[in-house]
């Protein structure tokens, strides 16, 4: 056999073997929360009033919409104290404010509550970290 087709089934497997790797790497990361693509507020809100809303848009590697994805915002160690009723689909379990996000992957959340002090939340999809954001007292 000689040199160029040597080369040739080198270049045959590399094809074949990149060809056949890939989708199942993006097959096995498709749904799945991904922080560089999905999109964070610059802040999250938690007014008085509920009536100062942000989004989490939640995507996978490929920038795909995780649709169903559960959104947490994590208070963590903030002073939060929030109304007995929340906005639409918005659930409360003791630091954290919690939305299922829709088809297009967006959570939307408007919080009712008070804040003391200053301090960052961190919002997760799925249990993915996505980002940390500073608490808002006021709409911008």
């Amino acid at each position: 056999m000689n040199r160029f087709h040597s080369a040739i089934r080198i270049l045959a497997f590399v094809l074949v073997a990149g060809g056949l790797a890939s989708p199942v790497v993006r097959r096995a990361e498709a749904g799945v929360p991904n922080a560089a693509t999905s999109t964070c507020p610059s802040a999250v809100f938690l007014t008085s009033d509920g009536g100062c809303c942000f989004d989490v848009v939640v995507r996978d590697v490929a920038g795909n919409p995780v649709a169903g994805a559960t959104v947490d915002v994590d208070f963590g160690s903030c002073r939060a104290t929030f109304c007995p009723t929340q906005g639409p689909g918005v659930t409360i379990q003791g630091n954290h404010a919690i939305v299922i996000g829709d088809a297009a992957g967006v959570a939307h959340f408007c919080l009712c509550g008070t804040i003391k002090g200053q301090c960052d939340a961190a919002i997760r999809a799925d249990g993915v970290p996505l980002c940390t954001v500073p608490v808002k007292k006021k709409c911008p």
